[in-house]
């Protein structure tokens, strides 16, 4: 499979690009199976003409594999609807469209020779115009590809000929008019529309800039829903390492347990979605590096799932520099329910956010319930199973898509009843 990342936003660049192919190079996935993405593009004097920036996973590739390039004005089909199965079949259907297929396979041929792997081989993608839906003008890039183009390597066996650059040119070209079968791959547009298409979400929660404080187990659920929806910009801080009684209920597993929350949260975040881009940091809220701050007051969108009233309280003193959409998320005991507080303010309401909360009849501990380890809702001893934290991370991250779509001052209290209703006790306004 080889992914691609064409978006409706760069397809006038590429219909007004005078250069009409080159070279392109190709990254592995890490620990992916035979899967690669695209990610430069050259016009034939190698100058780069499109660079696609994946996500954080993409600084862990290894190896760089190169192919070439052709825009055509419209997808090549043998009469009546077949693809060309055979080189000779493909070459004379875009010679129709102004290309001469022998030239590319040629320039192909030099620039794989220029590499140092023996084995490799090279990948022709064909690009052409399509449109979103049936009848629509087009709006985007497709690109299929070929694969195992059989070009001359710096150390192929040429028999009945003399192992030279000259005849390894010759026998690049010849490759044009053979009657040797078409090695078709399977390629998909991974830009994030596309990606999302199974479960769309608002541009505005994609498009958003968001810090996420607290990485337990509620804000570490949030923090995926968030990437899965669309978000590729979060910004994570908690300043507490992931323990082994954590994993009853959070996202992270084993691989995790002694490294910060907030660190290992945003690598696993980053390789569970190709275009993830988000950054942890190992640091309570309100953070002392200056890098950080300036990150915290970059942001457009900011999530308290601490359950921390201090923490509340320091958002209040915090200079945030311009207005912010705040969003607070709050289980209460037993996981009975959930307190979603919001307001937009350049800073954090917090004597109106407590009064608010505090006016909702929500359960309290029974002294038979506390145990001398604690319980706060931080702790493993909290009694919520792992189900509750998906169930109002689910309920919380909705909470956030409204607030971001349509911000106001607002607290919403979640109550779940005994037979696993959902009701919306209040709504302050």
């Amino acid at each position: 499979m080889i992914g691609f990342d064409e978006a409706i936003s760069g397809f006038k660049s590429w219909m007004e690009m005078e250069q009409r192919w080159g070279s392109v190079s190709f990254i592995d996935i890490p620990h992916a199976r035979a899967n690669r993405v695209t990610v430069t593009f050259s016009d034939s004097g190698g100058t780069i003409v499109k660079t696609i920036s994946w996500g954080a996973w993409a600084g862990q590739a290894a190896s760089v594999q190169m192919g070439v390039w052709l825009r055509l004005d419209k997808i090549p089909v043998v009469r009546p609807w077949g693809l060309p199965t055979t080189w000779s079949e493909l070459n004379a259907l875009i010679a129709e469209q102004g290309f001469d297929l022998g030239e590319i396979l040629h320039f192909a041929g030099v620039q794989l020779r220029k590499r140092t792997h023996k084995n490799e081989s090279a990948t022709l993608l064909l690009g052409f115009p399509v449109e979103e839906r049936v009848g629509d003008g087009p709006s985007r890039l497709h690109w299929m590809a070929i694969g195992s183009v059989p070009l001359q390597h710096r150390h192929s066996k040429m028999n009945g000929f003399r192992p030279i650059e000259a005849n390894r040119r010759m026998l690049d070209r010849a490759v044009a008019q053979s009657h040797g079968r078409l090695d078709w791959m399977r390629t998909m547009n991974w830009t994030s529309d596309q990606l999302r298409r199974r479960g769309p979400s608002s541009e505005k929660l994609g498009s958003s800039r968001i810090a996420l404080l607290g990485a337990g187990a509620l804000g570490g659920a949030v923090a995926e829903n968030l990437l899965r929806m669309g978000n590729r910009d979060l910004v994570i801080l908690d300043g507490e390492r992931l323990e082994v009684g954590n994993l009853t209920r959070h996202a992270l597993g084993l691989e995790a347990v002694g490294r910060n929350k907030a660190v290992a949260l945003a690598d696993a975040l980053n390789s569970s979605m190709i275009d993830g881009r988000t950054v942890g940091h190992a640091t309570n809220f309100p953070p002392s590096d200056e890098s950080v701050i300036a990150t915290l007051r970059a942001a457009d969108v900011v999530v308290d799932c601490t359950g921390a009233d201090d923490v509340l309280r320091r958002m209040a003193d915090f200079d945030w520099g311009t207005e912010k959409i705040f969003v607070s998320l709050a289980i209460t005991w037993r996981a009975e329910g959930l307190l979603a507080y919001t307001a937009s303010e350049v800073s954090f309401p917090y004597f109106d956010a407590v009064e608010r909360m505090a006016s909702m009849e929500t359960p309290s501990p029974a002294r038979s319930e506390s145990t001398m380890e604690g319980i706060g809702c931080w702790h493993p001893i909290f009694p919520a199973t792992a189900e509750d934290m998906r169930l109002w991370a689910a309920f919380g991250t909705r909470f956030i898509r409204k607030a971001i779509e349509s911000p106001s001052r607002t607290l919403s209290y979640y109550r779940q009843h005994e037979d696993g209703q959902i009701e919306l006790v209040a709504t302050n306004v």
